[in-house]
């Protein structure tokens, strides 16, 4: 799942839209992963981790660190599978979006 959250990042990247096209798209990922994979991630977060993510201005960097902190937690913790389950119904929903837009 942190591949296809990358691969998303690149897609988005690589393709045609202006800045402010890009920096809606990493805002809506960010919002869906906030409210997709929070409840998981509030429990096994690093202290404090979180609340440095929410301070992040740039909508790019603030996608890239949810990856980060995902791929920690799925890294050192049992809870994978739960964390994976929402993850990969996010990521069908943005890759179908994409898909459809032609990105």
């Amino acid at each position: 799942m942190e591949q296809r959250l990358d691969d998303i990042i690149t897609r988005i990247e690589a393709s045609s839209l202006s800045a402010a096209e890009k920096a809606q798209l990493y805002a809506a990922i960010s919002g869906g992963l906030k409210g997709s994979v929070w409840p998981v991630l509030m429990k096994l977060a690093p202290p404090g981790e979180i609340d440095e993510i929410l301070k992040e201005t740039d909508e790019k960097k603030k996608v890239e660190r949810y990856n980060t902190l995902i791929s920690g937690v799925v890294d050192t913790d049992s809870s994978y599978a739960e964390i994976e389950e929402v993850m990969n119904k996010l990521l069908d929903e943005v890759d179908a979006a994409l898909k459809e837009e032609q990105i």
